[in-house]
């Protein structure tokens, strides 16, 4: 039987206020409290030690310089295949087929800091925000 390879850990130490902190930011599922040292995967580390007010790394000086941890926020979860063709197949919520000049140029504002033309016909203010519309679907 081939041995499991070994996962590195880091202990990581608690340097918060609060009596009790849950982990919020890298899904470890652990519970410290004052002085507490939980051992957690390098990527988990890396995720916690962005808040250095409330966890630090407990290796040794030594440890640290040799292999440094780079603080990172956590990545953006994706949408799934499902959640990506089911958003891009919504309406959208406000129609703006049914504004008028004053509904288009306050919603464009509004929404988009768009200033519109007010010479524009309805048609072409209606074309305007939908380009926006279309172009925020995609960023």
């Amino acid at each position: 039987m081939a041995a499991k390879p070994k996962v590195e850990t880091i202990p990581i130490a608690y340097v918060g206020k609060k009596d009790r902190q849950d982990d919020p930011v890298a899904a470890t599922g652990l519970v410290w409290t004052p002085g507490d040292v939980h051992h957690v995967t390098r990527e988990q580390a890396a995720i916690l030690l962005n808040h250095p007010d409330v966890w630090a790394d407990d290796r040794s000086p030594g440890a640290q310089k040799k292999v440094p941890i780079e603080p990172h926020a956590p990545p953006k979860p994706q949408p799934t295949e499902d959640e990506a063709q089911m958003l891009s197949n919504m309406a959208p919520l406000i129609d703006i087929g049914v504004m008028d000049v004053d509904g288009l140029t306050q919603y464009g504002m509004r929404e988009f800091g768009l200033a519109l033309d007010p010479a524009l016909d309805v048609a072409a203010m209606r074309a305007e925000i939908q380009s926006k519309i279309d172009g925020q679907k995609f960023n």
